[in-house]
């Protein structure tokens, strides 16, 4: 979370981050299925691709940043499946339900 208004909307100051798994990736020229989303909104993002798994545990920054193979410019699409989800007071974790 990036853009200071959100954090301060939702008084949250800290990085959310998750994790793109294989069947969510929609490349150039893709369509995303509609009966697959319910509020969607796009955000733009910055990917970092990895070039190595990081599967070992105790992972420090260092193997991370050894790990990058290149960064690319992505969108994000949102979807929310709550009610009134742009007034919590807190970030819901990611979840995957489908």
């Amino acid at each position: 979370m990036t853009s200071a208004a959100v954090q301060q909307q939702l008084g949250y100051f800290e990085p959310n981050y998750g994790h793109l798994f294989g069947d969510r990736e929609f490349l150039h020229g893709d369509s995303i299925p509609k009966d697959t989303l319910i509020q969607p909104r796009g955000e733009g993002e910055i990917a970092f691709v990895l070039g190595k798994d990081l599967g070992q545990e105790n992972v420090r920054i260092f193997d991370v940043i050894r790990s990058i193979e290149y960064a690319v410019c992505s969108i994000e699409v949102l979807d929310s499946r709550i009610v009134g989800w742009d007034r919590l007071k807190r970030p819901l974790p990611n979840v995957r339900i489908w």
